[in-house]
């Protein structure tokens, strides 16, 4: 202690898809995102400096280990397509995050869904497998989070315009689209 010894760890690292990263958001509620990717991340800690890194990891697959509010804990697949990445700039708990992973609830009653709102024959005796899309942006260790729905292709839900705005406007009332994820998700 009476030392001046200083020790600095400056590494260069350049991570290739073979390469498996787990970012734990909540270790209490065991969400967690296990990830295959590539990037490069530059670290840097030492005994008299605070550990920095920087550097983008963009994630091609994985999963999200969903847990919503310590009642229910779901598979999530992160989406291949969606460009995917966590980004450091300095601070490692300010990094910023970009993640839509996928949950699907299977043979779904679209009635169950809109309830007693009149649609057309075809959505109504819809019964199929949904889509519950989580999207995580802006800081890691507190990530905005929404929701959306979506259908496989060929799916009644997925041209159905009157649907649709339906759907809208439930996504756009943030309490109504947590109590339908939970609906579907249990």
């Amino acid at each position: 202690k009476k030392g001046n010894f200083n020790l600095t760890v400056d590494l260069d690292i350049t991570a290739n898809n073979k390469t498996q990263i787990d970012v734990i958001l909540d270790e209490l509620a065991g969400d967690v995102i296990k990830a295959t990717g590539n990037g490069r991340l530059r670290i840097r800690a030492g005994t008299s400096e605070p550990l920095t890194i920087r550097g983008r990891y963009n994630i091609e697959r994985g999963n999200y280990d969903f847990n919503l509010q310590g009642l229910v804990r779901k598979p999530f697949e992160l989406l291949p397509e969606a460009g995917n990445y966590i980004e450091w700039t300095g601070d490692p708990y300010k990094a910023d995050v970009h993640i839509d992973a996928q949950y699907t609830a299977e043979r779904v009653s679209l009635s169950d869904l809109i309830g007693t709102n009149n649609f057309t024959g075809t959505i109504k005796a819809y019964r199929g497998d949904v889509y519950v899309v989580v999207q995580l942006r802006a800081q890691l260790l507190k990530p905005d989070i929404s929701f959306r729905f979506d259908f496989p292709q060929g799916s009644p839900a997925k041209t159905d315009n009157d649907f649709g705005r339906y759907l809208g406007r439930i996504e756009k009332d943030q309490n109504e689209m947590l109590k339908q994820v939970a609906f579907l998700i249990a």
